[in-house]
């Protein structure tokens, strides 16, 4: 049977494609406001399908309603349409994720969203790097201008570098053994989004893209999967290939880095010095057991956290946190029992096993709600989809012929 779940996407839901092309694109930082198009969308769908409604979908939208609601209760900063998106939009992704593999239960289905999700989130700061670098060189600041930015308006490169969070972890794609033919495309893809990725976190000196890449390895080792031991000994020969063309400074690759910006932030920084990950973390963990209703208010002890769940817990207390903790952590144990099972190919669980290692260290290292809300999104996105497989692709593996109109 051909699949068709593509051709019909495209045929009846142009209104949500065309939406959340914008969104990723993030064109003049306007995502928040184009969001907003999707919930009238999201509530006419949701009528017709009121079977999507699950545990999940309570917990997320019990954390966006006890979050904005504490933001508008202690007069945040933040801006009126933001702190309704939080509301909003966080259950809205995840039920167009679930709903959008409901009715075309189909891998491709699957392959297009996320490599479509992958290209079109980076492709803008990819160009951006690129003007930059053909003005400047390599970067030797923090700062990067996004090319639609006037003057010397400028974003910080941590926060571009989640870009390209996604491309970075693709490269074992390249590795597995394909079956179908549109694999073996999607894997020449990868390649060509990781390379532009890579090129942009080393003109950034981004560290995190680089842990992503270094952990997305490690996730492919152990995925199990045919021809296993072949998969990884290629994928650990890879890696030591390039620590061998490092060692031996072979391109004058090893002299180029040790002069690089990102090699002074790789050694300058130590896990138990002012300003690490670990002090902040440790940090404000002590400051959400002495201030268990937020202290964000308390300038002296309001500085990112640089996680996920410890900035909720500073900017609204240990209640908002509570359903987010159940939330993220169902979705990490569906995302383990998904990309250990079997019954899905190789290619498929890696690409929902990149996707989340992508989300989990950003999530991990970054002031998710403050800085990155679009990842949060998307990753609500990640999660609807990856709770739609697990439970029609046992009905459609790998094609479907349902015409139903959302």
């Amino acid at each position: 049977m051909q699949d068709n779940s593509l051709s019909i996407s495209f045929k009846t839901e142009p209104f949500f494609l065309i939406i959340y092309c914008l969104i990723l694109m993030n064109f003049y930082n306007a995502s928040v406001y184009i969001s907003y198009s999707l919930v009238p969308f999201a509530i006419l769908a949701f009528k017709k399908n009121p079977h999507l409604f699950d545990y999940n979908i309570f917990f997320i939208f019990l954390f966006s309603f006890l979050y904005s609601l504490v933001l508008l209760v202690k007069g945040s900063d933040r801006s009126l349409p933001l702190v309704l998106g939080y509301f909003f939009f966080p259950p809205v992704f995840y039920f167009l994720g679930k709903l959008y593999i409901s009715k075309y239960p189909s891998t491709t289905t699957v392959y297009y969203l996320l490599f479509f999700t992958c290209l079109l989130f980076s492709i803008l700061p990819f160009i951006s790097n690129l003007l930059s670098f053909f003005e400047n060189g390599f970067m030797q600041n923090r700062n990067i201008r996004m090319f639609w930015m006037q003057g010397d308006t400028a974003k910080a490169a941590t926060q571009v570098g989640s870009y390209f969070a996604f491309s970075m972890a693709m490269l074992p794609l390249i590795f597995i053994k394909n079956a179908w033919a549109e694999e073996r495309t999607l894997s020449f893809l990868a390649l060509g989004l990781f390379l532009a990725a890579l090129f942009s976190i080393l003109n950034m000196s981004n560290r995190t893209g680089l842990l992503i890449m270094v952990v997305g390895f490690l996730v492919f080792i152990i995925i199990p999967k045919e021809n296993r031991f072949w998969h990884s000994l290629l994928a650990a020969g890879f890696l030591l290939l390039v620590g061998i063309l490092y060692e031996t400074d072979t391109l004058s690759i090893k002299s180029w880095f040790e002069y690089s910006k990102l090699h002074d932030r790789i050694t300058g920084t130590s896990v138990d010095e002012e300003g690490s990950r670990i002090v902040i973390w440790k940090a404000n963990l002590t400051n959400l057991i002495h201030y268990p209703f937020g202290y964000a208010s308390l300038h002296s002890l309001s500085s990112y956290a640089h996680n996920l769940w410890l900035d909720v817990g500073r900017a609204t207390g240990i209640i908002p946190l509570i359903p987010l903790v159940v939330f993220t952590t169902t979705s990490i144990y569906k995302y383990g029992k998904f990309i250990f099972s079997l019954k899905f190919g190789a290619f498929l669980r890696f690409i929902i096993a990149a996707f989340g290692t992508a989300f989990f260290i950003t999530f991990s290292l970054e002031p998710i709600m403050e800085g990155y809300f679009i990842m949060f999104l998307l990753y609500c996105f990640y999660f609807g989809i990856l709770t739609g497989c697990d439970k029609y692709l046992n009905i459609y593996p790998r094609s479907s012929n349902i015409s139903q109109s959302i």
